[in-house]
């Protein structure tokens, strides 16, 4: 097994938290959205929503909300979750969101900046103990 190879473990550790920062981006999009979708049905009148539980095991049961005017939501923390208007909601997310962007934004730095750093001292080591390239293996 070649040693050099293989990243560093912060290194992997970086990009496994990049990869949930972009996986909870994509999740407060997707809210953001169909929240949108409810609170343009909620405007036309239709405060009441039909919905799809999930029991498990790809099972599902209707549900009814009744009233579409607030929602939960979880506030970013383990076990803290608000309950707010629509309105407050959307406005919730999108701030959330863009924060999330911003953190992913540092995060896709770091990892660059790592991985040139790596790339380097890969270089060197291989100048240094005259190792082929991994170009040259294929």
């Amino acid at each position: 097994m070649d040693a050099l190879a293989q990243p560093p473990h912060d290194r992997r550790q970086l990009h496994l938290r990049r990869d949930q920062t972009r996986a909870l981006v994509d999740q407060h999009r997707d809210l953001a959205a169909r929240l949108a979708q409810v609170h343009a049905a909620h405007k036309d009148g239709n405060t009441r929503m039909d919905v799809a539980v999930p029991l498990g095991v790809n099972f599902e049961a209707e549900g009814v909300v009744p009233d579409t005017s607030r929602v939960i939501v979880a506030a970013g923390l383990d076990d803290l979750f608000l309950d707010l208007e629509l309105e407050h909601a959307l406005v919730f997310v999108d701030k959330r969101t863009s924060i999330l962007n911003q953190k992913l934004k540092t995060l896709d730095e770091h990892v660059a900046r790592l991985e040139k750093e790596h790339d380097m001292v890969v270089k060197t080591l291989r100048t240094a103990f005259q190792l082929p390239d991994d170009d040259s293996k294929a």
